[in-house]
């Protein structure tokens, strides 16, 4: 036991008052002479005796009525954390990823953590609490309750690692302060052995659903396509594999279909839409579980015709063929009869086999290349290499070197890169491979190389793609390969990122539109009632920008610029939380409390907090006050 005011132990030297009065206050006895006084004797023995017994109880009682009031001014205090002076810091980490949403006992399992929050703390009790995009340091409770009562469920979830590193952050340097860190979380497939700090009290309170029983939609994608109609497949899941799943297709706000995914069939379906028309879809199903997981959003938009241009002194006619206009706008024109202004308008240029690049085609090629196009270079034969490297180093960081006429076969792939990745199903061995009469050796920084024979055959950095030798029968039979198609196919779809049927949290994707804005104007994002400015950037024939998946919620999104509508793009949020799998937390050198307590808060706060003893001394001042006068009045 201690005191929090141990000056007010001076009160002691007013138990001298009672003992001073009982001391002094001296009766005196006058004898009275009688002829017998056997019988009085016994009489006055006997009164004495109770007089003496009645002051000294008396005594007794007004001196711990003065010690028992000067132990409740004193403030006597009791910890069973020792030193009860020192200062007690609060730190609570609060897990609000969708796994949180999960019903517990009591309720959801986020919502019931917030409210034994505030039901264990005072008002004005001072708090740091954070959670995985929100952050709360040292304030009272009263300010941040309403803010506690609105967290929303976001997609990221941090590491035990980070929530470590950042709740140390959030004490103080006070090397004397009590330093209580409370981490509230599912604990689902998080790591099970942080590095903790030991000058930190740690309490873990690992909260679990009733029930594991979860169904969730995991993704979507277009399985097939005909002239006038798309195949949606989409992929679903259940926790405890029940029989079959009813998967509802909504479009532009309307039911359409209803069809059952079976557990024999991995639970995927597939659904028929009608192709180039703008729909606004979404699969659903119905779980009384996790909610997060039980829509997907997805967007349809006609497509958007990649621009491609080819700057020609030599023929054009492989490059008719694979720019078609189900994909592309294509433009074919001479370099003598050019059109300059046409240049920044287009997505994908061909220089193809060029004999020189002049200053002003140079320039207007490099500002293309910085504002987002993408650039192939075919050179001929017979070239003013010094032109070429004019454009090539600044740009690109490649040189072009002396032609070699040394017959090459083209043998190597890079299957890795966003180019070929796709294109095959396997990595091929027995490929019939190109080949080449005589090559430029390339000189590169940080190329990548795409295809391959003793040398580079196509590189690309920097989105410029170059050959390094002529494509023309006489000088090579590349153009009458398997390779030809895909590789100048994707190399013009990699010109303009085309939209995807959804974005998932965690894509670090940059989107693009066609559709160029004044410099000095924002877009905005907006799905009612949610209204967002992502981080943008403008140039004279696009924009582009990255979403945050820390501010957006799932749905289907308007771009609008000013009053108009741009596109729209729909968001999901990722589905690894959809399989509830938690882990028993062992060899933790913190306090591990079990969800299944009344109240854990309480049991935490209990074994930290100060309990003060002053009112029971009170009590007794009290009682030894009624004693007094009842032996007083009563005692004879």
């Amino acid at each position: 036991m201690q005191f929090l005011h141990p000056e007010f132990f001076y009160g002691f030297l007013g138990l001298l008052i009672p003992l001073f009065i009982h001391l002094f206050q001296l009766r005196r006895f006058k004898t009275e002479v009688f002829s017998n006084v056997k019988l009085l004797q016994r009489l006055e023995l006997k009164s004495r005796k109770s007089s003496k017994l009645k002051q000294w109880l008396a005594l007794i009682l007004r001196m711990l009525i003065i010690a028992c009031l000067v132990l409740a001014f004193a403030q006597p205090v009791r910890s069973k954390n020792g030193d009860v002076h020192v200062k007690t810091e609060w730190v609570i980490y609060l897990d609000n990823s969708y796994s949180m949403e999960a019903n517990g006992p009591k309720g959801e399992l986020l919502q019931r953590a917030i409210q034994d929050i505030i039901t264990s703390f005072s008002n004005q009790e001072n708090l740091s609490i954070f959670t995985n995009t929100q952050s709360f340091p040292n304030q009272s409770l009263y300010r941040i309750k309403d803010e506690l009562l609105n967290i929303n469920y976001v997609s990221d979830q941090l590491s035990l690692e980070t929530i470590a590193l950042k709740g140390k952050s959030l004490f103080s340097s006070s090397k004397t302060s009590l330093k209580n860190f409370i981490v509230i979380s599912d604990f689902q497939k998080r790591s099970p052995n942080p590095d903790l700090d030991t000058n930190i009290n740690w309490f873990f309170v690992p909260l679990q659903p009733v029930s594991l029983d979860n169904d969730y939609i995991e993704s979507a994608y277009i399985s097939n396509t005909t002239n006038s109609n798309l195949e949606l497949t989409v992929n679903c899941g259940s926790q405890l594999q029940n029989d079959s799943l009813i998967v509802s297709l909504i479009l532009n706000d309307k039911l359409v279909s209803k069809s059952v995914a079976k557990k024999s069939t991995n639970y995927n379906n597939s659904f028929i839409v009608p192709k180039n028309q703008h729909l606004k879809g979404k699969f659903s199903i119905s779980d009384q579980h996790l909610q997060y997981d039980n829509h997907l959003y997805f967007d349809l938009k006609k497509n958007d015709l990649i621009r491609v241009m080819s700057i020609n002194e030599a023929d054009d006619t492989f490059l008719k063929k694979i720019y078609t206009n189900i994909d592309f706008k294509y433009t074919s024109t001479s370099y003598a009869t050019l059109d300059f202004s046409l240049i920044p308008q287009q997505h994908f240029i061909v220089l193809n086999e060029l004999t020189a690049l002049d200053s002003s085609l140079a320039s207007i090629l490099t500002e293309f290349v910085e504002n987002g196009g993408k650039l192939v270079i075919i050179p001929p034969k017979q070239i003013l290499m010094e032109s070429y490297n004019k454009l090539l180093y600044p740009l690109a960081k490649i040189k072009l070197l002396p032609f070699n006429p040394t017959q090459s076969f083209i043998r190597k792939i890079n299957f890795d890169h966003s180019i070929f990745k796709k294109v095959f199903l396997d990595k091929v061995t027995n490929f019939q491979y190109p080949s080449v009469q005589g090559f430029y050796p390339l000189e590169s920084e940080n190329g990548t190389p795409l295809l391959e024979h003793q040398e580079s055959f196509l590189m690309v950095n920097n989105g410029v793609y170059l050959f390094s030798s002529p494509l023309n029968e006489t000088q090579s039979n590349f153009i009458n390969s398997p390779l030809v198609v895909p590789s100048f196919f994707n190399m013009a779809k990699s010109a303009l990122n085309q939209q995807q049927l959804y974005y998932s949290s965690g894509e670090e994707k940059i989107i693009e539109f066609d559709n160029p804005i004044q410099k000095d104007q924002a877009i905005k994002l907006i799905n009612t009632p949610r209204e967002l400015i992502p981080i943008q950037s403008n140039t004279s024939t696009r924009i582009a920008f990255k979403m945050d998946s820390g501010l957006m919620t799932p749905g289907t999104y308007s771009v609008v610029f000013a009053k108009d509508t741009i596109t729209t793009l729909s968001y999901n949020v990722r589905r690894f939380e959809s399989d509830l799998e938690y882990p028993k937390l062992i060899n933790y050198p913190g306090q591990i409390l079990e969800a299944n307590q009344s109240n854990v808060l309480d049991t935490i706060k209990s074994n930290t907090d100060i309990e003060q003893l002053w009112k029971w001394f009170a009590i007794f001042a009290l009682v030894f006050l009624a004693i007094e006068m009842l032996t007083l009045k009563y005692f004879k």
